[in-house]
């Protein structure tokens, strides 16, 4: 036993060092394939866009201002009304995971994570913009 499995099942209680064991043998007898790389790159990709999407609203936020003549609170509800999506998509991932399965979610979230920041390039005002963006975060919470 190396010592990074030591240390790591010493901080677990009994049946879940019993747990991590067998994961860590099943992982060891598939190995890392064609299937793991593709699912790597497939998941980086979905991440680089979230991290994109969140960068994108920090440069755009200053000139929706002065545009469109918004408020400060308006722009504090605007990232609360973001954060609060990531905190009800965690919330609902479970459910939606072990209902649909991890794969289908993934899926069906990722094609309507694309539709709704299609839909966001067409925002018209304040609130079509935060309808968008809730919307967005809570598909990237799931």
């Amino acid at each position: 036993m190396n010592k990074s499995k030591s240390v790591t099942q010493s901080l677990l209680p009994q049946n879940a060092q019993e747990d991590a064991s067998l994961l860590d043998d099943a992982l060891d007898q598939i190995g890392f394939g064609q299937y793991q790389r593709r699912m790597y790159i497939i998941l980086s990709l979905v991440l680089m866009n979230d991290g994109a999407e969140s960068i994108i609203i920090s440069f755009l936020l200053p000139i929706l201002q002065k545009e469109w003549g918004l408020q400060t609170d308006e722009m504090k509800w605007l990232g609360s009304a973001m954060f609060t999506g990531f905190l009800i998509g965690s919330i609902v991932s479970g459910f939606f995971a072990d209902r649909f399965g991890r794969k289908n979610t993934l899926i069906y979230v990722v094609i309507a994570l694309y539709i709704v920041a299609m839909l966001s390039a067409f925002v018209q005002n304040y609130w079509q913009v935060v309808l968008t963006r809730s919307l967005y975060t809570l598909l990237v919470g799931i």
